[in-house]
């Protein structure tokens, strides 16, 4: 019994450290994207000519867009982050599976 309440706070200690470093990240990623987002509209208002203007109208166009998403059966999100999000889930109850096979 010791030994599978240790396996379910590592378990957990496992997704809080893994969550942490993806939030830095994405943090991270927010703040290029706020930067970039200035930057061209910084040159924007100096008024260049179009064909230097057309890719910075086309960072702010792409930096104002949401990813797509949608719901499967109105219960599971569907995007670009399912497949990792499965991978996660099944190597999760995988590992607790060999901690009880382990066990007998």
């Amino acid at each position: 019994m010791i030994s599978h309440s240790t396996g379910v706070i590592t378990w957990i200690a496992k997704a809080l450290v893994i969550e942490a470093f993806v939030g830095n990240a994405m943090a991270g990623l927010y703040t290029g994207v706020r930067a970039s987002r200035t930057a061209a509209s910084i040159f924007l208002g100096r008024r260049h000519d179009v064909a230097t203007t057309r890719p910075a109208k086309n960072a702010l166009r792409l930096s104002n867009s949401r990813p797509c998403g949608f719901k499967a059966l109105g219960a599971l999100t569907v995007d670009a982050a399912l497949p990792l999000r499965l991978a996660a889930l099944v190597g999760s109850y995988t590992v607790v599976l060999l901690q009880f096979a382990l066990q007998k």
